[in-house]
């Protein structure tokens, strides 16, 4: 009898841990769609949010991950909802003290988490990359036509 309520506890503990994670897994994919509402222009909210589905979609369930993955996955989603945070915050700031600002969202990526990827991460940035340079196409497309 002792052995198996060792099991189930056990086992308790265990189920009590995945809905924990993915818990907090379902409340950073909100946080980071909520975090999209403040980028510049509607067409890197839909280019953001469809990003973050596409990785989120990929990882779900959490049971599918080793805890490294796990970890990592959650580090670096972490790190980008700061980043767009932090940088949403220099753009008020400078608002409220009427400066202009030349302030861009995110940052490039470190040479040491390229060289970790997948050959699938690797595509998926590259296809990420090339709508990155179509809409930036598109927005100098009509800053050429009114400026000329």
């Amino acid at each position: 009898f002792t052995q198996r309520l060792t099991s189930i506890d056990i086992m308790s503990r265990s189920l009590g841990h995945l809905r924990t994670t993915q818990t907090h897994f379902l409340r950073l994919y909100a946080a980071v769609l909520r975090c999209h509402r403040i980028l510049p222009n509607q067409q890197m909210k839909i280019m953001g949010n469809q990003f973050a589905r596409s990785e989120f979609e990929s990882h779900w369930p959490t049971n599918n991950l080793s805890d490294d993955q796990l970890r990592s996955f959650f580090v670096e989603w972490t790190k980008y909802l700061n980043t767009i945070v932090t940088q949403a915050k220099d753009q008020m700031t400078l608002a409220q003290n009427n400066q202009t600002s030349n302030l861009s969202f995110g940052h490039d990526l470190e040479m040491n988490s390229v060289q970790g990827m997948s050959q699938q991460q690797l595509e998926k940035i590259a296809e990420f990359g090339e709508n990155l340079n179509i809409l930036n196409r598109n927005n100098l497309d009509g800053f050429n036509e009114t400026n000329q």
